[in-house]
């Protein structure tokens, strides 16, 4: 199951064009430091065994695509 909450998190992904909207960061000031917490906190949020939202897998993370 999702929460709402999920699928409104899949939907934003989805829509992003590039890694930096995806994990929220404004590029000219993106730490590698910042961009590996960001990677972090997103990749337990959106891993297919916690996240079973509809476009989750599609787009959920890069790792995970097939």
């Amino acid at each position: 199951t999702w929460t709402p909450e999920q699928k409104t998190m899949a939907d934003r992904i989805n829509k992003c064009k590039t890694y930096y909207q995806i994990l929220q960061l404004n590029q000219n000031d993106a730490t590698e430091s910042n961009i590996k917490k960001a990677y972090r906190k997103l990749a337990l949020k959106m891993h297919p065994d916690k996240n079973a939202a509809p476009g989750a897998r599609r787009r959920g993370w890069p790792l995970w695509r097939q």
